[in-house]
C-alpha cells in the first residue's frame, strides 16, 4: 500500500484499513520530517499487506494532533486492527530500527 494523506477524516481512513496503521504527525517545515519520508515510503512498499501508512499534516490537521496528545514532531504512532495505539515512537528513526520494533509488536496474528 502507497502512503495515504490525510486530508480528510482520520478517523474514516481508521475504520476502513483492514490493518494495522502506522501514523506519521509531520510538517512541511520540519526537516527530521522530511527526513523521514524516504524510510516511510520504503516500509509502506515492503509492509504493503501488514500495514498502512498515513501522513497527517499538523498544520492542517490541529486537531487530530491534539487528540492523539502529539506534542513534538515527527512522531510516529502504531494502531492495531481495533483502533488501540500500540506503539508510540518521537524524534528521528532508522528504517532497521522501525523494522525491528514494529516486528516485535503483538499485533501480526
Amino acid at each position: 500500500m502507497a502512503i495515504i494523506e490525510a486530508d480528510h477524516n482520520l478517523s474514516s481512513l481508521l475504520a476502513k484499513a483492514k490493518e494495522p496503521v502506522l501514523i506519521d504527525f509531520w510538517a512541511p517545515w520540519c526537516a527530521p520530517c522530511k527526513d523521514l519520508m524516504p524510510m516511510l515510503e520504503t516500509l509502506a512498499k515492503e509492509w504493503k499487506d501488514k500495514l498502512s501508512v498515513i501522513k497527517v499534516n499538523i498544520d492542517k490537521h490541529p486537531g487530530e494532533m491534539a487528540a492523539y496528545q502529539i506534542k513534538t514532531i515527527p512522531s510516529l504512532v502504531v494502531i492495531d486492527r481495533e483502533g488501540k495505539v500500540v506503539a508510540e515512537w518521537r524524534g528521528t528513526t532508522t528504517l532497521v530500527n522501525l523494522t525491528q520494533q514494529l516486528s516485535s509488536l503483538d499485533i501480526w496474528g
